[in-house]
């Protein structure tokens, strides 16, 4: 009697234990959202091409991450940015120490894109993490987002030209 009790209380020490690691991990989740929302939450909407990376200790105590992005704008499609913007991500790999933020676009020289941003504190960021960061592929002029409808809905009557891992792409001058 006294060895199962003993076991039981292992099981539930165990299963605290499971919890609480699992309840300090971070996730990303996201809300439903529109493509009318994105439109009207943006701050600025432009089309561009990255042009450099680099990422960067976010305080002194080394313990975040942050990159920066710079785009040529070749489309300011809403707001007042010309020329380009430098805009900020979480995340990012310095030396051989890599920070890797769930969903977080991984941008590189060359990456083309339609680019949902957010001024806050100072900084751009894209809209939402990657629901603001829609690619465009160079050979077919489509334009895609990784994560799809299942959080972006299509409200605008975009038209879906097709569909792969969790990709839902569109013909790029229905876009917008």
């Amino acid at each position: 009697m006294n060895g199962g009790l003993m076991k039981k209380s292992s099981y539930l020490f165990v299963a605290l234990l499971v919890g609480l690691l699992v309840s300090q991990m971070q996730a990303t989740s996201y809300a439903k959202t529109t493509m009318s929302h994105l439109l009207n939450s943006s701050t600025d909407i432009v089309q561009g091409e990255v042009i450099s990376t680099e990422s960067y200790w976010k305080n002194a105590e080394r313990n975040s991450i942050l990159t920066r992005v710079v785009l040529r704008i070749t489309d300011p499609i809403k707001g007042n940015l010309e020329e380009t913007v430098e805009i900020t991500l979480r995340g990012g790999k310095i030396g051989e120490l890599r920070e890797e933020i769930e969903d977080t676009p991984e941008l590189k020289e060359g990456d083309q894109g339609i680019f949902f941003l957010i001024h806050h504190r100072g900084k751009y960021w894209i809209h939402s993490i990657s629901l603001g960061y829609y690619q465009i592929e160079e050979d077919s002029g489509m334009v895609y987002n990784k994560l799809g409808t299942s959080v972006v809905e299509n409200d605008l009557n975009l038209s879906k030209v097709g569909a792969g891992d969790f990709q839902v792409k569109y013909n790029y001058p229905e876009f917008i």
